[in-house]
């Protein structure tokens, strides 16, 4: 049968020269990742329109798509593990590994492999899924570096928060190959998981089953290559793994809301000291106005000494209705009805905001906290009256019944801390704006209307009270609420300092991050560091000598390892079974070259062939190569089933393919091929 040519999507040119080290699909989204100058990424459409670049400040190794394509992590050579926004570009988060080097990354998900029973879900109710989802507060402003640094941070943490159909993805990360980590979610990760010895890790299967996950190895003690397995070491029980998996994807929430929380704590410390700053510059302005007449380079008050004057002030112009003649300058021009609106507008925003992200953000978030620890409480208490699950220090499945007790009320406290930064918030502003509508009333309209001052008493209508004025004075002019929650270092103030206070509020929560983190999650980690086990090495009697472009995949009931020896001219194939140790082995003979290839699925590979001066893009069924007797095959007896042909004499389009990427949705398989200018490209349907 004639083989099929490869339908052709697109045919374009990229700006710019690709670096050819990082070729590499959005698995949910037409879009192509392509590095450039070895330490950026520019992310293009098919028609080659460029949608944003990054720029990682350090060589990149590698590039790993979240399963949902919403996200990808580059690795790079300086150890760190960045993760972006597929859809921005924006950076989200940072896995840091303690400056060891990065070997390999995989960013996989979790398929449970196990159907529910009839009656597993009768009585779970899940609280959090009937809740309304967390958004972004939009009435914080950008006018701040926290805030245009930390509003795709919030996204990402948002996804994890509202997530209501418990979708688990785990990144594996092998460092100096002789670490692995274990980061799901891209948010909790689990590290420094002792490799064996001895080992090169070249590449990993992307299997849904986390429980086993499969590597393609490089023994060094014989320089041959291996399939080694890791599985977590779980008793044989599809509920107790099932609620392993639960305490994950719970963690994963908490990490979640503890980093959202920090965020938005981080913002509004940021959007309250402008409010604070103006302030100041109006009462120090009132101070300089009160002290004309006094030579301050030979007399010097102290800070109570100046916050007593503009006061005393205050309250004589409040009693007497006299404003002195040396300050009518200060309140007609220096405030006047301009500066007393901006301050009016600042103040209000900022009160708004704090109880806006109070009520809809922090409590919420605390509130979500509070249902998770409850439920792993009713975990655990299962587990202990069933007798299982126990780990000795670890506890039951990494849980602590008296460590989330202690979390519970941590939360609980904090949460009536953010209840009484409400209640302060609104007490306060009450008092602010009934000073600003004296100042405007009582001070800036009578000096306005001075020459006709009868006019002024018959439309005066006063809508502040003497007694709540004098409140104000006393107990918040210099002395905020705001200074007791958050710190507000403001060196260029003059009279508005904040003072030391016993704590605040980010003090207050970083307490119960760090007991979160010592007392939950490290135990959690722990106990999966505990349960990770290698299997015994399972040889694949294939030299690791001029071997390259090895690849493993891994199916439902089977997965695929393939390699290439160029001195050999050889492709070696191996079939092994994910339930047992079967391998089947099978050796292809080559005519010519294989530039590069892709392993399409557990039954098609894709191979870009080099003979001179035509180029072939050809697949052909794995299965007809492993069902045939000859461990050694040539590969003119094997039929493509697709093949399409390049001339290397062709001008202006793709003449010398060298670059090979596809997709992994199998919706829609399509792959890009790249020519050996680094600009040429088609993108191509696989059927």
């Amino acid at each position: 049968m004639k083989p099929q040519p490869f339908p052709v999507i697109a045919y374009n040119k990229f700006i710019g020269f690709a670096d050819g080290n990082i070729l590499s699909w959005c698995p949910t989204m037409d879009l192509l990742a392509i590095s450039m100058n070895r330490m950026s990424i520019w992310v293009f459409r098919i028609n080659g329109e460029r949608i944003y670049s990054i720029n990682n400040k350090s060589l990149i190794l590698d590039i790993s798509w979240n399963p949902n394509g919403k996200f990808f992590c580059v690795s790079g050579i300086d150890g760190f593990c960045k993760i972006y926004d597929s859809n921005s570009g924006k950076l989200t988060n940072t896995i840091n590994s303690e400056q060891k080097s990065i070997n390999l990354i995989n960013w996989c998900c979790h398929k449970s492999l196990e159907e529910p029973g009839r009656f597993d879900n009768l009585f779970k109710v899940d609280v959090l899924a009937n809740l309304p989802k967390l958004s972004l507060n939009n009435e914080i402003s950008t006018n701040t570096n926290a805030s245009n640094t930390n509003g795709n941070n919030n996204n990402y943490q948002l996804d994890v928060i509202n997530d209501t159909e418990g979708l688990l993805s785990f990144m594996i990360t092998i460092r100096s190959h002789s670490e692995l980590s274990i980061t799901f979610n891209g948010l909790f990760t689990v590290d420094s998981i002792k490799c064996p010895e001895h080992l090169k890790f070249v590449c990993h299967a992307d299997n849904s089953d986390l429980l086993n996950q499969y590597f393609l190895i490089n023994n060094q003690r014989d320089a041959s290559l291996y399939l080694l397995k890791m599985f977590l070491d779980i008793p044989d029980s599809d509920y107790l793994r099932n609620y392993l998996m639960e305490i994950i994807q719970q963690s994963c929430k908490i990490k979640s809301i503890m980093n959202y929380i920090n965020e938005q704590l981080v913002l509004l410390n940021e959007e309250v000291k402008p409010f604070i700053q103006l302030f100041d510059r109006h009462l120090s302005n009132l101070k300089d106005s009160l002290y004309s007449n006094v030579d301050l380079t030979t007399n010097f008050p102290t800070d109570q000494e100046l916050k007593c004057k503009v006061i005393n002030s205050l309250f004589d112009l409040l009693l007497t209705g006299l404003i002195p003649t040396n300050l009518k300058d200060f309140w007609l021009n220096q405030l006047g009805e301009r500066g007393l609106k901006k301050l009016s507008k600042t103040g209000n925003s900022i009160y708004d905001l704090i109880r806006k992200v109070c009520f809809n953000q922090l409590v919420s978030s605390l509130e979500r906290l509070l249902i998770i620890l409850n439920l792993l409480q009713g975990l655990v208490k299962w587990l202990e009256s069933m007798e299982i699950g126990n780990n000795g220090m670890n506890g039951y499945l990494g849980l602590d019944l008296e460590s989330i007790n202690s979390l519970v009320v941590l939360t609980k406290e904090l949460l009536k801390y953010f209840y009484q930064l409400i209640w302060d918030v609104n007490e306060e502003q009450k008092l602010f704006n009934e000073f600003i509508n004296w100042v405007k009333i009582g001070v800036i309209d009578k000096l306005a209307k001075e020459d006709d001052i009868d006019s002024y008493y018959k439309s005066l209508h006063v809508n502040y009270k003497t007694s709540n004025l004098i409140k104000y004075f006393n107990k918040y002019l210099f002395k905020s609420k705001l200074f007791n929650y958050f710190e507000i270092k403001l060196p260029m103030n003059e009279l508005l300092l904040q003072d030391a206070v016993e704590t605040n509020l980010m003090e207050k929560f970083i307490e119960l991050e760090n007991v979160v983190e010592s007392n939950l999650l490290i135990n959690v980690k722990d106990y999966i560091k505990s349960i990770v086990k290698f299997n015994n090495l399972i040889p694949l009697n294939i030299s690791s000598t001029h071997i390259e472009k090895m690849k493993i995949f891994s199916g439902s009931n089977f997965g695929v390892i393939s390699c290439i020896n160029n001195e050999e001219s050889t492709l070696s194939l191996i079939k092994f079974s994910l339930s047992s140790s079967d391998i089947q082995s099978r050796t292809i003979k080559l005519q010519d070259p294989i530039i590069t290839y892709e392993i399409i699925d557990e039954s098609k590979i894709l191979l870009l062939i080099n003979s001179s001066p035509k180029y072939y893009l050809e697949s052909f069924n794995f299965e007809d190569v492993i069902l045939q007797d000859a461990s050694v095959i040539s590969y003119a007896s094997i039929s493509p089933i697709n093949r399409n042909m390049f001339n290397g004499n062709a001008i202006n389009r793709v003449s010398e393919p060298k670059y090979l990427a596809i997709n992994s949705d199998k919706s829609r398989r399509i792959g890009c091929l790249l020519d050996s200018n680094k600009q040429n490209y088609i993108v191509f349907e696989l059927k």
